[in-house]
């Protein structure tokens, strides 16, 4: 068998039963091969000639009854020989043609495709991965130990990834695949119902959820639409018209959906952090951030230009008390707005302040 004449066939093969080929068929798709020739490979590599095929066979093959019983009559009582149509494996296919390097990558990448866009069957992401794991197993010892101790997980504080329909999932691959509109019933974090019909630019997982970019109508600005609150969506017949929309530049201008609070996307952001409080900054850097020199009490100046968007007083929360904000003054009043409004939860009976001792009596 010719590796390049046997490569050659194997890619002008269907890969689904309801399209499989005949010898006759395929002769007409690879001219430069005989037919005895693709017989022969045929029975090869589908395992029908006996050959030694030490993985799975690359090409499934059916019997064509309508062809068998026409050979049957045609020669007149004699023992009928069996026709055959034929397509790819495209699992033996992954199994024999799919390194070690690979195949771990590939069990790696469900870990976070797989938590995002769940089992969606245009992607099959479960099915390969399944059968990525099978392969380690089987023949790569290495690959195998470092599978099973390299786990990917979200960040956070154990909440569990949104709640979204896998269907409306699925509806929106699909209508991304075949370049549609999707109609859709969206609630918004409101309550307030809407029916939609957008057209999909992107599909972006951040935050334990998916959000679909789309532009109503070609004049509008693209919106960000959270998928867990989808109620119901279906693909449009309308098809999405054209668009000078590039989703990575759209990402860079909005922070990567950083929900801007108001008009200035970015802000310029001055701290004044405690000496504990510092490692924070320096093992994981704010964007474009500088660092002064320490005051008498240890403390530093910490700016950089960050998304003024909903995380980020969240953020600056979490690292209080050893985080002042300085600058710029919404965040700043934002901050003890909330700050003032939390101790007000923990202030016991009598209005003392918490953590601060009470008075002693002679």
């Amino acid at each position: 068998m010719k590796l390049d004449q046997a490569l050659a066939v194997l890619s002008q093969l269907p890969v689904s039963e309801s399209q499989a080929l005949d010898i006759q068929g395929l002769s007409r798709r690879v001219p430069g091969v005989s037919k005895r020739t693709l017989q022969r490979y045929m029975e090869a590599l589908s395992g029908g000639g006996g050959g030694d095929l030490r993985r799975a066979p690359l090409v499934r093959r059916f019997e064509d009854l309508a062809a068998t019983a026409d050979k049957q009559d045609d020669r007149e009582g004699k023992p009928p020989g069996r026709a055959y149509r034929y397509c790819l494996d495209t699992s033996a296919l992954r199994q024999w043609f799919m390194t070690d390097h690979m195949a771990l990558n590939l069990l790696l990448a469900d870990q976070v495709v797989g938590a995002s866009l769940g089992a969606s069957p245009r992607l099959g992401g479960a099915g390969l991965a399944a059968e990525a794991a099978q392969l380690i197993r089987q023949r790569a010892p290495e690959a195998r130990r470092i599978g099973a101790y390299v786990r990917i997980v979200p960040d956070g504080v154990g909440r569990r990834p949104a709640r979204i329909d896998p269907q409306v999932v699925d509806t929106v691959i699909e209508a991304i695949a075949q370049g549609r509109q999707v109609r859709f019933a969206y609630a918004s974090a409101r309550g307030h119902d809407r029916e939609w019909e957008a057209s999909p630019r992107g599909l972006v997982a951040k935050d334990g959820t998916l959000y679909l970019i789309a532009t109503p109508d070609l004049s509008g600005a693209p919106i960000t639409f959270a998928l867990h609150r989808v109620r119901t969506a279906q693909v449009s017949p309308r098809p999405v018209p054209p668009q000078d929309f590039d989703i990575d530049r759209f990402l860079e201008d909005t922070q990567h959906l950083s929900h801007p609070l108001g008009p200035q996307a970015v802000v310029e952001l001055k701290l004044r952090v405690a000496a504990e409080t510092l490692y924070h900054f320096h093992e994981r850097p704010l964007w474009s951030q500088t660092i002064g020199p320490p005051d008498a009490q240890g403390r530093v100046e910490v700016t950089a230009r960050v998304p003024h968007g909903v995380l980020l007083t969240p953020f600056l929360l979490s690292m209080s008390p050893g985080v002042e904000v300085l600058a710029p003054a919404a965040v700043r009043e934002e901050v003890a707005q909330r700050v003032l409004a939390a101790a007000r939860h923990y202030a016991p009976p009598g209005g003392r302040a918490p953590g601060r001792p009470a008075a002693r009596g002679r």
